[in-house]
Parts: structure tokens; C-alpha cells; sequence
């Protein structure tokens, strides 16, 4: 576990692919959604290079590595191609694909796989790809452009505690063991960052401490910690994802009865 939260540390710091990313738009029985696939590359593999027309497509920041941002349409069933911007960070461009198409209305034949699609509200925001989390994910599952199936997938869930900070930071101050933190007299530094690990169960995997006080109350922290009576369970594509999460034990009470702090 200790190689993993390594690995975890360099990639927040990273900025090499590592930054969540824009998403491609679909169009879809008049909704606006987005899309964690980007069907325009398997053009790119395809073609051999990654150009519209006389334009490149090159990452021109971390948020937007593929260099582009392309919009679809779904229509009776069948999938288009139907604009593509660049210098997305800044100031969009929108490029004649009819140079590169002979159309500006492109039928995707080549997309013969499922696009993800999350809806519903960003329950986690994860800094990397597309790794967030939202409420809800579907696949739209394409054959040379034509929609086959769309499948819904099992609904992450979110506890009460992850979902109101004042409910977490009420239960932490009721818990935490006043007597022993009042033994060690604090001025400064007083709190324990804990990254936490949740089984696809909802259970405890692991407990690490990242910025510790002492021997005692950092075990006073995952003791904490371990009394948290539910957690969220999250999913990606239909399949538990297995998120840290980062909780910090304020052995301070000022923290918890103003309410300044919330749960990351």
C-alpha cells in the first residue's frame, strides 16, 4: 500500500497526464451531454496522422491533451460527427472539417465500440483523465456508427457523512477522544491527514497517515477514522472504483464548532 500511495503522490504532483481532462459533447434527444471517450481518435489510428485538414491536433495545455474538443449528434440511431474545436483552454477555434470531410455532417462508420457517457451530478472530482465520478454512467454502444444498445450502469452511492460536511465534522467532534488531546498541550500543528481505502463493500481497506502529530494520536486518528459508520461506494463504468479518500482529524475544537473545515 505504501508503493501505492508513492505512485498517488507523484501523479497529483505530475502535470504530465495527469490533469482531468475536457470532454467530447454528444447531442442527444435535444440534451446536452459528455462524453469520457473520444471516438475521433480511432479516425486519427486510422488515417495514419492527426490532422484536420491542414490543422494538427496538439495539446496546447494539461487540461487538454488530445488538442480538441469534439461535438456529436445521435440520430436516428446513428452517429455524427458534427464539429471540432481547438485552443479549448483559451479561446475556441472552430475548424472547417468540411476540408477535411468534404461534409460538415460526418457519419462516424469507424466508432464500432461503446462511448461512456456520466450524467447526473459529480459526486467525486478526481484530478486525472476521466476518473470522476458522477451520479450516474451509460455506455452507447455503436457498430459502424449505428447505436446497438445503451446500457445504464449501477448507481454509485454516496453516504450522508461524504455528502454533508456539517454532518461529518459533527460526528468527528463527538468522537474524538478530547481528554488525550488535551494532554499534549497543542499550539500548532494540530491535525492528522489520513488517506482512507474503501472496499467494494463499503468497508475499511486500509488506513495510511500522511502529516502525522505523534504515536498516539495518530493512532487516536485511524481510531477515528474506523468508527465512521458508512462510506460511499463508487463506480466506473459498472465496476466498484477503488478512491482514497483524504481526512483530515482536527484535534482542535475550534475547527469542528465553527464549522470551517470540510471533508475532502
Amino acid at each position: 500500500m505504501r508503493v501505492l500511495i508513492t505512485l498517488l503522490l507523484s501523479l497529483i504532483s505530475s502535470q504530465v497526464f495527469a490533469t482531468a481532462q475536457f470532454a467530447d459533447i454528444l447531442i442527444y434527444n435535444r440534451d446536452t451531454l459528455i462524453l469520457h471517450s473520444n471516438p475521433l481518435e480511432s479516425y486519427f489510428d486510422q488515417k495514419g496522422n492527426r490532422k484536420i485538414g491542414e490543422v494538427e491536433m496538439i495539446g496546447t495545455c494539461t487540461a487538454l491533451w488530445r488538442g480538441y474538443v469534439a461535438t456529436w449528434e445521435l440520430t436516428n440511431d446513428s452517429l455524427f460527427l458534427v464539429k471540432v474545436q481547438t485552443n479549448c483552454c483559451s479561446d475556441p477555434i472552430t475548424l472547417n472539417i468540411e476540408q477535411e470531410f468534404g461534409t460538415n455532417r460526418i457519419f462516424a462508420d469507424w466508432v464500432s465500440y461503446p462511448l461512456l457517457n456520466p450524467y447526473g451530478k459529480m459526486i467525486l472530482y478526481v484530478h486525472m483523465r476521466y476518473h470522476s465520478v458522477y451520479e450516474h454512467e451509460r455506455y452507447f454502444d455503436f457498430e459502424g456508427g449505428k447505436l446497438k444498445a445503451v446500457e445504464e450502469f449501477k448507481p454509485s452511492y454516496v453516504s450522508i457523512l461524504e455528502k454533508e460536511p456539517d454532518s461529518l465534522n459533527n460526528f468527528l467532534y463527538q468522537v474524538i477522544n478530547w481528554g488525550l488531546v488535551k494532554k499534549f498541550k497543542l499550539k500548532k500543528k494540530a491535525r492528522v491527514m489520513t488517506w482512507v481505502w474503501i472496499d467494494e463493500s463499503g468497508d475499511i481497506q486500509d488506513i495510511q497517515i500522511l502529516g502525522g502529530i505523534n504515536e498516539e494520536l495518530n493512532k487516536e486518528a485511524r481510531r477515528v477514522i474506523r468508527l465512521i459508520p458508512e462510506w460511499s461506494i463508487y463506480y466506473k463504468c459498472g465496476k466498484v472504483t477503488i478512491q482514497p479518500r483524504r481526512i483530515p482529524i482536527y484535534f482542535d475544537k475550534k475547527i469542528y464548532t465553527k464549522k470551517k473545515k470540510k471533508f475532502q
